[in-house]
């Protein structure tokens, strides 16, 4: 239990505290946030209220919150222990059924949060405060950096015109689960600074375009990963891309940008993943 308990504990990106413990005789998941209360009360919130979803393939559910316990100085939450395989593990063991299957269901995800949006203008200033706050908390001054923090900056400048409603908010293959019952399972959804399905979108674009759940496995699985998700690749990404060229093209980068400020000194992987992230991105806009 204890080198699980580590395990789960060091997959966490957030600081919040992770532990399984075995209650009534089934496993639990507890997690605890001691920054940001507000904020992760709306995630669960999220989490609780998503409906569940049919698709060619999988069956998409949430992990569903069974308790919540707020204190002055932290918020804490249980959750049923769920036995899959995580996304990120999917991209070097899934084969080509399990790539397919992934593509469908990640492609009737994204049509249906959209379907669900209504268009909305945005002010560009919500982004320009956001990237002003990113450069004033990084302190490693990447010149990559830098740089696609201006561009973004004149990105900001054009009318925005976003498909409002619901997202999953932080929709990397780190957060979901597949289990044996051909159920996709969403955990760990984020309350974002702007409510929109594009923000799904991009956050898998940061997976299936820039590697980010397996930046950190050795080059064989890296290659594996890659392999996996150009044969998983949601369709849909491409095609709503298409429909809101310039709004993506800002909300990619603000997503990759925002990863800046809490990257460790000592973590050169990541630091490296994201100069080169950020570079492809420019280059390619």
């Amino acid at each position: 239990m204890d080198k699980l308990n580590k395990k789960i504990q060091e997959a966490s990106h957030s600081g919040a505290k992770l532990c399984l413990e075995r209650h009534d005789g089934k496993f639990v998941v507890t997690k605890r946030v001691y920054d940001s209360i507000e904020r992760a009360e709306k995630s669960i919130k999220k989490q609780s209220e998503f409906n569940e979803m049919r698709t060619g393939a999988y069956k998409i559910c949430s992990i569903p919150v069974s308790t919540v316990t707020r204190e002055s100085d932290y918020l804490e939450f249980t959750m049923p222990f769920v036995d899959g395989i995580g996304g990120d593990v999917i991209t070097h063991k899934g084969n080509k059924a399990v790539a397919d299957s992934l593509r469908v269901t990640l492609n009737g995800y994204l049509l249906n949060a959209l379907s669900r949006g209504k268009e909305e203008i945005v002010p560009g200033e919500i982004f320009a405060k956001k990237l002003v706050d990113i450069k004033a908390n990084y302190a490693e001054r990447s010149p990559v950096v830098l740089e696609a923090i201006e561009s973004a900056l004149q990105l900001s400048k054009q009318e925005l015109i976003f498909p409002i409603g619901y997202c999953h908010g932080d929709l990397t293959l780190s957060n979901i689960k597949v289990t044996l019952d051909n159920k996709l399972f969403l955990f760990d959804f984020l309350d974002g600074f702007i409510e929109t399905p594009l923000q799904d979108l991009v956050k898998l674009k940061q997976d299936f375009d820039y590697g980010w759940s397996f930046r950190h496995e050795n080059p064989n699985l890296a290659l594996k990963g890659r392999m996996f998700c150009e044969s998983a690749y949601p369709d849909m990404i491409t095609t709503i891309s298409r429909l809101y060229k310039k709004e993506v093209e800002l909300l990619e980068l603000v997503n990759l940008l925002r990863i800046a400020p809490y990257i460790k000194s000592s973590d050169k992987i990541t630091q490296n993943w994201l100069d080169k992230s950020l570079s492809k991105n420019l280059q390619k806009n």
